[in-house]
């Protein structure tokens, strides 16, 4: 009887109750601090505010060109290395083995120097700093190569020089006949000139002579180049210059002052020939206005003599 008495309490449904929805109208009230306060700004306070804006603007494009300046040093460390390593033998023609171990050795240097936190090391270097180091080394790897490249176009040039100076030493006598229009001032100043570039070649030519191929050279092929431009210029104004007109024949001559005389007669004969139609028009002109004014006075004459006859006939009436 419990257990039934139970299952019908269990099964009995309880009484469903109804939710209430409760709406209470809040009150919003602006609560606003000084600190929260936004106020306008004053002309001073726009001109600190730009200062300091482009004071950041100038820092951080600082930072990014020191930056790149960083990575470019450190990428052209590991390039001349390598440069260097790689034309070890061509490189030992113009340069003794401890000045290149010294380049290698410099350059390990500052690899590491790239990479020092403390005060003085590459991490945060200014960007000068950078630039300095890369110019330094630079000069230093730049004067190895250029002496290796002297080495075989410094002899080529100073030869080619020599044969232009020849050249134009055999141009210039054939000038006097095939070139009237140079004269002989223009001549002697490209002497002048040749003589000066032979002078200068056989200086700089002993000098090298007293010098080792790893020593700095005494000239290089552009500064031979440089001083052959000088005569090239000259030669180019002296060919540009105009051959001289022909001189006529002295009978083509005569014939055309003849021919000047005449047409000087002719236009002469012209203009008094104008002359004299000019006069006797205006002779003809004078005539015609004599004939108009003596017809004009005899015509008055006449009225005058109707009047005077009119004038009596109404006296006598």
């Amino acid at each position: 009887m419990m257990k039934l008495t139970t299952l019908k309490k269990k099964n009995q449904k309880k009484p469903k109750t109804k939710k209430r929805i409760h709406r209470i109208q809040l009150k919003v009230v602006p609560v606003v601090s000084a600190a929260q306060t936004v106020r306008r700004m004053t002309g001073k306070d726009s001109k600190d505010s730009s200062k300091r804006l482009r004071s950041m603007e100038a820092a951080d494009d600082l930072r990014q060109k020191r930056d790149a300046e960083k990575n470019s040093l450190e990428s052209f460390v590991f390039e001349i290395r390598s440069q260097v390593r790689d034309n070890e033998e061509e490189l030992s023609k113009v340069s003794p083995s401890e000045e290149r171990e010294k380049i290698i050795e410099d350059l390990e240097a500052l690899e590491d120097w790239l990479y020092e936190d403390e005060e003085g090391g590459g991490a945060n270097a200014e960007l000068s700093v950078y630039q300095d180091k890369r110019k330094s080394m630079t000069n230093r790897v730049k004067a190895i190569f250029t002496r290796l490249v002297e080495l075989e176009k410094r002899p080529k040039a100073l030869q080619a020089a020599r044969d232009v100076l020849i050249s134009a030493k055999e141009i210039m006598l054939l000038w006097s006949k095939e070139r009237p229009q140079i004269t002989e001032e223009d001549t002697k100043e490209v002497n002048e000139v040749i003589d000066a570039i032979t002078t200068w070649l056989d200086e700089k030519e002993l000098e090298q002579k007293d010098k080792e191929d790893t020593d700095k050279p005494a000239y290089t092929s552009k500064e031979v180049s440089n001083k052959l431009q000088k005569l090239h210029s000259i030669v180019s104004r002296l060919l540009k210059k105009k051959r001289p007109a022909p001189e006529k024949p002295e009978k083509e001559k005569k014939e055309d002052e003849k021919n000047e005389k005449e047409s000087d007669d002719d236009k002469k004969e012209e203009e008094s020939t104008t002359e004299e139609e000019t006069t006797e028009e205006k002779k003809e002109k004078s005539g015609e206005e004599g004939e108009e004014k003596t017809e004009e006075k005899v015509e008055d004459k006449e009225e005058d003599k109707e009047e005077d006859k009119e004038d009596k006939e109404s006296e006598e009436l």
